[in-house]
């Protein structure tokens, strides 16, 4: 994971930019992701324990709703893949 010390955020109109110092790499993303690596980077979770935070803090009517935790779980799976998150099992 690229931690918070790591990374440098840019935002930009609609996009967020962010150099991950670790890897050298740079990845232009949506700010919902923004939001999704904050949240992760608080303490250690996993993707469940990850998808009820981002559901409590962010969206209270989205509770119990599917495609809403659906949407999230790709979010977090693209933060995987570019190297900035890791989740606990």
């Amino acid at each position: 994971m690229a931690y918070p010390d790591q990374v440098i955020w840019s935002e930009f109109d609609s996009v967020s930019a962010v150099f991950d110092n670790n890897s050298g790499a740079t990845h232009i993303i949506i700010p919902d992701l923004r939001n999704i690596y904050e949240c992760a980077a608080e303490q250690p979770l996993s993707k469940l324990a990850l998808l009820d935070r981002l559901i409590a803090e962010y969206d209270h009517q989205a509770d119990g709703n599917n495609a809403v935790r659906e949407t999230l779980a790709v979010r977090i799976d693209e933060l995987i893949s570019l190297g900035l998150l890791r989740l606990i099992k």
